[in-house]
């Protein structure tokens, strides 16, 4: 599991997150609790196996949302080393992609 913290509400963040998941070829589906879950699938093309990213937003105050990121790679070989360089370069995809936003948010 790979966690990043991003300086944005949580509504903003899911909203873009889940937008930006379907742009990338995802399947949706959003678990509304307390913490909300996303639960983002993709199938695999020529040469790659089906993968799946579960995404938990914890709140930490009114413009801090932390992400834990969990990724599963289903296929016969069972290796977690793919599944921990998809966690990162997916957190190190949410880094860039909320930069902009919030440079564009404070004007910074």
């Amino acid at each position: 599991m790979e966690s990043t913290l991003l300086g944005l509400s949580m509504p903003k963040v899911l909203k873009q997150l889940k937008d930006m998941l379907l742009n990338e070829g995802f399947i949706v589906q959003t678990i509304p609790t307390a913490d909300p879950v996303i639960i983002a699938s993709k199938e695999g093309g020529w040469m790659r196996s089906p993968r799946q990213l579960i995404l938990e937003f914890i709140s930490e105050n009114n413009h801090l949302t932390r992400i834990n990121i969990t990724a599963i790679i289903k296929n016969n070989k069972n290796n977690t080393n793919a599944e921990e360089i998809l966690e990162e370069n997916f957190a190190s995809k949410l880094y860039n992609v909320f930069k902009k936003v919030i440079k564009k948010s404070y004007g910074i």
